[in-house]
């Protein structure tokens, strides 16, 4: 993770130097195209429609958040000075896991298992909609925030089994089915921009994103994924 975000930096500063001269004078247009790097916090909302909250109960009890990534490409549209249009395409790794459970075996002599969790993984490629507005900007800062949807396409959902043998963890997992293959997401956005010249620069934001449609929209208790996460990127704006 840190190499990626030392990569995207480096052609940041790269770009930086080499064209700052030619572009000193030069205005932005209105098409930007960026990278960017996010690590994730992701958990779940659960909803019961249920007789009793049962399942929800022992659930919320046992599970908790998971940390993961995700990264893609940014297409920015400017539609006035303030007002833009933001999409792209996103590889989205999400993951939330149960607490652990620890094993006091009474005889240590043989290899065993003393501790083991579960996580739940879902990836996605997804596609952003959002309006971004910019409300605060001085000649190197951008503040900027943003709101929308998004589209989210399964491509993998699976359980992993953790278990800790001799102090190694080990790792199996199998692919779950799903129900549903498209999630609609509500999406947040708070960020700023540094300004290297009017055509490259460096973008920041804090991104929160709440699931719409449920992953399980047959079964009486329903799962919702949500997610946090910092977003590091850089973005180049077409002469």
């Amino acid at each position: 993770m840190m190499k990626v975000v030392i990569f995207v930096l480096s052609i940041a500063m790269a770009s930086n130097m080499s064209f700052a001269q030619e572009v000193n004078e030069k205005e932005g247009g209105k098409v930007s195209l960026g990278l960017f790097i996010s690590p994730t916090l992701n958990y779940r909302i659960l909803t019961s429609d249920a007789s009793n909250d049962f399942i929800k109960t022992v659930r919320d009890e046992s599970e908790s958040s998971g940390f993961r990534y995700q990264g893609g490409i940014t297409l920015d549209l400017k539609l006035s000075e303030r007002l833009g249009l933001q999409s792209g395409f996103v590889y989205a790794d999400r993951v939330f896991k149960t607490n652990s459970i620890v094993f006091n075996w009474e005889d240590n002599s043989e290899p065993s298992i003393t501790e083991a969790f579960f996580t739940q993984q879902y990836q996605y490629i997804e596609i952003p909609f959002q309006l971004k507005y910019d409300f605060l900007s001085t000649e190197k800062m951008n503040y900027f925030c943003a709101a929308g949807f998004t589209g989210a396409f399964l491509i993998s959902h699976k359980q992993n089994h953790h278990v800790r043998v001799n102090n190694n963890w080990e790792r199996s997992s199998s692919e779950l089915l799903n129900e549903r293959t498209f999630m609609l997401m509500a999406d947040l956005a708070f960020g700023m921009e540094y300004k290297f010249n009017s055509l490259v620069k460096m973008r920041s934001s804090i991104n929160l994103q709440q699931g719409i449609r449920p992953t399980n929209p047959d079964y009486p208790t329903k799962e919702y994924l949500n997610a946090a996460g910092l977003r590091l990127g850089i973005v180049f704006t077409t002469p």
